[in-house]
């Protein structure tokens, strides 16, 4: 699990870019605002997964479960619809830990989210609008979706300010004060997740930054 758990550590330094990357089909060979994180987490189980999943407008139809692995990807279960737009993921086996996605019939990306050791939890989205899918009974997807809707909002400020920086590159006193500002975004990035680290040490996400995390 851990070594799976390292590979899927190059998604989270990128995950700034997944409002694009949700935009992307899946390749067929590749087999809402969420409260706050006030909760403890869920005693560990020996259980398989039980995800129920109602996707709207979707129905009679099937979708995917997908999981990261190093820079590819690779769909592991699937369910099918009924006609409330209902299904379940459900296998005897408990998935591999990581970061994981939910794919629609055409096998597009619609959402993130992680897979803990309590793989027993339920989503609530619409394709319509993804950004606002809801995932009840998993504390660490709590604390995941807060940190991806933060990192989203702060990589598309970063390129902005990187954008600006190439096109001041021969004045030195606007380049310095633009580069000094993408400088400070990073260490307010960094911050954010010292503070999860801080406040949720036992949390998988975690777990996946301090494997991450680079010397100073």
């Amino acid at each position: 699990m851990r070594f799976l758990l390292i590979q899927c550590c190059f998604l989270l330094i990128t995950v700034a870019t997944s409002a694009q990357k949700l935009a992307t089909p899946v390749a067929k060979s590749a087999v809402p605002v969420v409260k706050s994180a006030t909760t403890a987490p869920k005693p560990a189980t020996n259980k398989g997964h039980t995800i129920p999943i109602t996707l709207t407008p979707l129905k009679n139809c099937t979708v995917y479960l997908g999981s990261h692995f190093g820079k590819s990807m690779t769909l592991v279960d699937s369910c099918k619809l009924n006609e409330k737009s209902m299904g379940v993921f459900k296998g005897d086996k408990k998935l591999t830990g990581g970061i994981y996605f939910v794919v629609s019939p055409n096998y597009t990306i619609q959402f993130e989210l992680l897979m803990d050791d309590v793989q027993q939890f339920t989503i609530s989205a619409d394709t319509a609008q993804k950004e606002k899918f809801i995932i009840t009974g998993s504390f660490d997807n709590d604390i995941f979706k807060q940190y991806s809707q933060y990192s989203t909002e702060k990589g598309k400020e970063r390129q902005q300010l990187e954008a600006a920086y190439r096109e001041k590159l021969s004045n030195p006193i606007d380049s310095l004060r633009l580069r000094n500002t993408i400088i400070q975004l990073d260490n307010d990035v960094d911050a954010y997740r010292n503070n999860i680290v801080k406040k949720y040490p036992k949390s998988l996400l975690t777990m996946l930054f301090n494997t991450m995390k680079r010397p100073t």
